[in-house]
């Protein structure tokens, strides 16, 4: 078990659906509206703090976490780097692609086209008459 980390003294995992666009704190690739993601609130030595995770990051977290790994928010890399099991090969061949479209998005590399407006919202074409 996770011995050498701090437990935090609140604790709140939920699940909710993206209303806006956020970024996954592990893989940093969008979240974008209508998709659902984990969201954690914890108190950590005093010091409130919130973390928005994709569920792919999440479901990682908690495979490493139960292969005796103790990853924090924000350092899953660390332990996927660290593991060398081989029941998680396809999963964190996943993780890595996502951290590099991720970090190509976020430092201007490459261009990730904004999520396009529901059907109702889009401009209505010209009228014919």
């Amino acid at each position: 078990m996770c011995d050498d980390h701090d437990y935090p003294t609140v604790f709140v995992e939920t699940h909710p659906r993206a209303r806006k666009r956020w970024l996954c704190c592990e893989c940093t690739s969008p979240i974008v509206p209508g998709e659902r993601y984990q969201r954690t609130f914890g108190v950590w030595d005093r010091s409130p703090d919130t973390h928005v995770t994709c569920l792919l990051c999440a479901w990682l977290r908690d495979a490493i976490v139960a292969a005796d790994f103790c990853p924090t928010y924000g350092g899953l890399y660390e332990a996927v780097d660290a593991y060398e099991g081989g029941e998680l090969t396809s999963e964190i061949g996943e993780f890595r692609e996502r951290l590099e479209r991720g970090q190509a998005a976020l430092f201007g590399v490459m261009r990730i086209p904004p999520p396009r407006p529901p059907r109702d919202l889009q401009p209505m074409e010209s009228d014919p008459w």
